[in-house]
């Protein structure tokens, strides 16, 4: 794992336009709440709330690249810890940037969603299929 530049020669190994993941976010995170609207933080935390009621949400997060979309969903995931399950995918590495739409979007979130439970089910089958060898040795 990179660490954090102690020095301004150590900066261009450690920044980088990619997202942190749940490993980095302890080291990197910085909270800028300081700087932000007043009402960012208690929008993040009413976000986390509804999610935790279990309300159907349809959210976009926009922004320039490197303004910390990621990292603050990173963040929330963090918060919200195991009791969820989080599809994380890049349009970029789906679709061509320069021509697609919101049709594109939704039809690689539902590839990626079904993706997903197909892995989960496979998961939760071969646990079964252990569990049941294991009972009959």
């Amino acid at each position: 794992m990179p660490k954090k530049a102690q020095i301004v020669d150590d900066v261009p190994d450690v920044v980088k336009p990619e997202p942190l993941t749940l490993d980095q976010l302890d080291n990197f995170y910085v909270e800028t709440d300081q700087v932000r609207d007043k009402n960012v933080d208690s929008t993040k935390d009413t976000l986390i709330k509804k999610i935790k009621k279990d309300e159907r949400l349809k959210l976009l997060f926009a922004g320039h690249r490197g303004s910390g979309k990621s990292t603050e969903l990173v963040n929330i995931i963090k918060t919200l810890g195991n009791d969820y399950r989080v599809v994380r995918f890049s349009i970029l590495d789906e679709l061509d940037p320069h021509n697609f739409n919101y049709v594109d979007i939704i039809f690689v979130t539902m590839e990626r969603l079904f993706n997903a439970l197909k892995e989960e089910a496979s998961n939760k089958r071969k646990k079964i299929g252990d569990k049941l060898l294991e009972n009959i040795k």
